[in-house]
Parts: C-alpha cells; structure tokens; sequence
C-alpha cells in the first residue's frame, strides 16, 4: 500500500514496475494509485467503470469522479486513464530543480522522492493527449494547502509541457452543477443490458415517428406509453430514453434539471437521428 511508512526508493521502484507489469498485459489501463492508497482530502470513491462494466475506476475526490463524467461524456475524449504517473521520477526532480522548488517526499521516509500522478491523462480524437487537475476550491482558499498545490502544480504542468501535452487545471467551481448532476443520473443507463438493447433499435424508430405527438406533452406520458407499446417496466422506459440521451440520439439541454414532468420542449430536447 502507497500509503505505508518507511518507504525506501526500493519499494517505490517496486510501484512503479508492477504498474508498469498490470498496464503492458493489454487488458485495460490500471491507475497507479487507489483509493487504499492514499489519505485524500476529498471523498474517495472507487467507481464503477461505465464503459467496462467488470472494471473499476479510483478517485481521490468527489470532483474528480464528476469530472470524469464530464470527460466520459465529451465526444473528443476516447480513452481516460487517472491517476496516471510522472515518470521517470529523476525527470520531476529536475523539473523541480529547475523551478527552484522543493519536490515532494513520501511522509515517514527518508527523504524519497514521490511518484508524481496526474488526474486525468486523455487519448482525443485528434490523436493528441490532454492533462487534466482537478483541484477543490478549499486548495485556493487555505494558505498552506495553495502553497502545496501550487507547487506541484507548476512541476506538473512543466512536465506535461515537456511531452507537448496540453495541461488544464480544473477548479471544482467549475464541476458542481446541475450538467454534472444530470450526468450522474443519465451514466448508469451509458450501456443496456441484454433485453433493452434488443428493444431499444425498435424504440428508437418509435420515438422517431412520434416525436413530434408527445414533444409538448410531459416526458412521463410518453415513458407510460413505450412502457404499454413494448411490454417493459416504466423504469426500463427511461432507460431507453436515457441511454438516447448519452448516445445523443436525442440532443438534450443538459444545462436544465432533468425533470421529466416536463415537455421535451421544455428541456430543450431534439431528435439527432
């Protein structure tokens, strides 16, 4: 466990080539930290991988499990690896020196440099990668954790700089809002199981030929007649219009609460098929 005391740069090194081991075997990426791992100062959460259903995610915040549902979401990110390791460390440290600041050592230990990790390292469609640091507001707002962050930050955003890779840095004002809250409601529906995926190409030329009937009526009248027409559970009718949603078959302001008393006009919804 990373979060040990009496680290030596042998157990370290040990980290590093067993991630390296995990992630060589193609089987989907492993993060270098865990939510064992680590003490975080926000709420951690070993999430389940929407994409992959057999497969984890570790987050050391709330924040960075929201904004993964942000990057999740956005049709230019194709794969997300977090928690994702500077290496070598010796580059870090050069940077640090460089920068003229002090770089990090593991608590209890003599003096071990640590293994730096970014939030979100991401593959885009444009076959370039971007960095992503997601930090709370509390970071900005407490003297000594600012002086912390910013340190590392800068050592951070030099390295990424150094491998021509955007770096942003993503303050957690930006994440908790009611987009995020609607994603968190719409993810678990980003894949079907077997028995709606079958229903669902069927559902989706309904929707089509009857868009414009139920568009200024409210959603749940039209989740009550694709419960009836197609012999599912009421639920199962809003998975299907969820899962529309993410797969943007249906274009949705997700900017508005998704309440579902309302009217697809009213949530600003379209057909994109």
């Amino acid at each position: 466990m990373k979060k040990r005391n009496d680290i030596t740069i042998k157990i370290r090194d040990g980290w590093i080539k067993d991630w390296r081991e995990k992630n060589a075997q193609d089987t989907g990426y492993y993060s270098f930290l865990t939510t064992q791992d680590v003490k975080s100062d926000g709420s951690k959460n070993r999430s389940p991988d929407f994409e992959n259903p057999h497969r984890d995610r570790n987050f050391l915040s709330l924040n960075e499990c929201l904004y993964y549902l942000v990057l999740l979401f956005d049709p230019r990110i194709k794969t997300i690896k977090e928690q994702y390791p500077l290496l070598e460390v010796e580059r870090t440290q050069y940077i640090a020196k460089e920068l003229g600041l002090r770089h990090s050592t593991y608590p209890f230990s003599r003096n071990v440099p640590i293994v730096m990790t970014s939030d979100f390292l991401c593959d885009t469609v444009y076959r370039k990668q971007v960095v992503y640091s997601v930090k709370d507001e509390q970071a900005f707002d407490d003297d000594e954790l600012k002086e912390k962050y910013q340190k590392n930050q800068k050592i951070e955003k030099a390295f990424w700089a150094t491998q021509n890779t955007g770096w942003h840095l993503i303050r957690s004002k930006e994440i908790k809002n009611i987009f995020t809250e609607n994603l968190e409601k719409i993810v678990v529906d980003l894949r079907l199981g077997d028995e709606l995926s079958l229903v669902f190409n069927q559902w989706i030329m309904f929707i089509i030929n009857n868009w414009s009937k139920h568009y200024f009526e409210p959603t749940i009248n039209l989740f009550d007649k694709t419960s009836t027409l197609f012999g599912i559970s009421y639920e199962q009718a809003i998975s299907l219009f969820q899962h529309a949603i993410w797969h943007r078959y249906i274009k949705m302001d997700l900017r508005k609460l998704l309440n579902y008393r309302l009217s697809p006009s009213e949530l600003g919804a379209n057909l994109n098929v």
